[in-house]
């Protein structure tokens, strides 16, 4: 798919250093599982910083990297891939995954059990 449609909803781009007319085969948000043609993601989490994984992702073959507007500053990443600098970088991560799979939640059936007594059996007989 090509990194132009995945991309045309994505909201809050800042800058798009690069060319979007490349085919997009995956995405990742860990570096060790990039293969060619990905998208990174760079999140920032509770032990590490995505952006600390950017020039591993680029070696990895990641053709696209997906970070935050605020690194735009400061920073020496790799040349070659596309850098898409965006305000929330969790937000672009859905967006993103929404562009590249589709919307997989419209074709599921939610239903909430509630109550003191005969939940279990409930989700049984709906199972069933």
């Amino acid at each position: 798919m090509k990194l132009k449609k995945i991309i045309e909803n994505l909201g809050t781009v800042r800058k798009i250093d690069g060319k979007t007319s490349m085919d997009i085969k995956g995405l990742a948000c860990d570096s060790k599982v990039v293969r060619d043609d990905y998208i990174f993601i760079a999140i920032k989490g509770s032990r590490f910083n995505g952006n600390d994984f950017i020039n591993e992702a680029v070696d990895r073959g990641a053709s696209t990297i997906i970070l935050e507007s605020s690194k735009e500053q400061g920073f020496t990443y790799k040349r070659g891939p596309t850098y898409i600098y965006v305000d929330d970088v969790r937000l672009a991560l859905s967006q993103v995954s929404l562009g590249f799979y589709g919307d997989v939640s419209k074709d599921m059936f939610l239903a909430g059990i509630t109550g003191t007594n005969g939940k279990t059996t409930t989700s049984y007989l709906l199972e069933s």
